[in-house]
């Protein structure tokens, strides 16, 4: 039976997420590209069709996930207009709220995963995804600044770093403790951000 171009996505998609729960499950370093066949229900051939080694894998789980969180925020993922910022932000933790697999994704990245020489290449993946944020932010930023909004003692780098961090931990407690509410949680935390950031 001949496979169609829809059925090979099929199964990437299929891998990808099998690789998503055994991180998850596991962590990286333990899940071999044997159980994410086993997993997925391919073989291991089918695997190194879609993806070189796990590193590849990695990769392609990234940018899956972070393809469906934009999907998800639609045109509020490009939004730099710092007046609706609180909003946006609480609309992404929503979402994240919403999305089990969003949830995994973060667990892992956060907590599943060791920076060795041995994930080097899983390391060098995710720094270009985190690259892509904090090119976001930075446009974002700029713009305020540009427009006479960002406070006047805060430069664009360092409102960056404080939203990156303020965003970042409060989605990992969030998920590794699941022991308060996210959105109440981070619409005191933002709007204390707000304060201190924009005029």
């Amino acid at each position: 039976m001949r496979r169609t171009k829809a059925d090979s996505m099929q199964t990437r998609t299929d891998l990808i997420v099998a690789a998503l729960d055994l991180f998850d499950e596991q962590g990286v370093s333990k899940t071999t590209l044997a159980q994410v066949a086993t997993r997925a229900n391919v073989t291991r051939g089918a695997v190194y069709w879609h993806f070189s080694n796990k590193d590849d894998l990695f990769d392609a789980m990234c940018d899956f996930i972070f393809d469906e969180f934009e999907q998800s925020m639609g045109d509020k993922i490009y939004s730099h207009d710092c007046d609706d910022f609180l909003d946006d932000m609480m609309f992404s933790f929503n979402i994240i709220k919403q999305n089990v697999r969003l949830q995994k994704f973060i667990r892992v990245i956060s907590r599943k995963w060791e920076n060795t020489t041995e994930n080097a290449g899983i390391y060098n993946a995710w720094e270009k995804h985190l690259a892509i944020e904090i090119e976001h932010l930075t446009a974002l930023f700029q713009l305020a600044k540009d427009k006479g909004k960002l406070a006047d003692n805060i430069t664009v780098e360092d409102a960056v770093h404080t939203v990156r961090a303020v965003h970042w931990g409060l989605l990992i407690s969030w998920v590794t403790q699941c022991d308060f509410d996210l959105i109440v949680v981070g619409k005191i935390a933002f709007s204390g951000c707000i304060v201190k950031l924009f005029k």
